[in-house]
């Protein structure tokens, strides 16, 4: 039997199957729940040659608390599980417009401290427009197109 799935999985997976078909220097591949300590993972991780993560993206569909994945790339930045000068990219859908707002706030004051204490690092934000349905049992057609909108962001913030 296939392990159970939810779609904040799938929306990573797909991102990362979008992702894997650009060339971005320094990025050999994507994968999606990658660990940077057991039983932690980011959304999705750009790889270099090594298998070092290069890049982090974590997406914000409905979390409750998403300075929480703020903290933990923090820790794993002080504990040497990513390198210095990883790109931290933290995606929030449309969700954190309205009364999610200063979730999505909090978050952004995390990273500007987070770039503080390690100036080799990149915290950057970026929002897309998609607004997940809770209690959804997966993606469909309109995930995935906002999923590929989100990869052409990311390229453009990687350059």
């Amino acid at each position: 039997m296939a392990p159970k799935s939810n779609p904040a999985t799938e929306f990573s997976e797909y991102l990362a199957r979008v992702l894997n078909g650009k060339k971005l220097k320094g990025i050999t591949r994507w994968k999606k729940n990658w660990a940077g300590k057991k039983g932690e993972t980011a959304d999705v991780a750009g790889l270099g040659p090594t298998d070092k993560a290069r890049v982090l993206v974590e997406v914000e569909r409905l979390r409750e608390d998403p300075v929480s994945n703020v903290v933990k790339i923090w820790d794993w930045l002080e504990k040497g599980r990513v390198p210095q000068d990883v790109m931290f990219i933290h995606a929030f859908s449309g969700a954190y417009g309205g009364r999610k707002k200063p979730r999505k706030e909090r978050a952004e004051f995390a990273g500007r401290r987070l770039r503080k204490e390690f100036r080799r690092a990149t915290y950057k934000q970026i929002s897309f427009a998609w607004k997940p349905k809770s209690g959804a049992k997966g993606i469909g057609g309109a995930a995935k197109r906002h999923a590929a909108r989100l990869a052409r962001s990311i390229i453009g913030l990687i350059g």
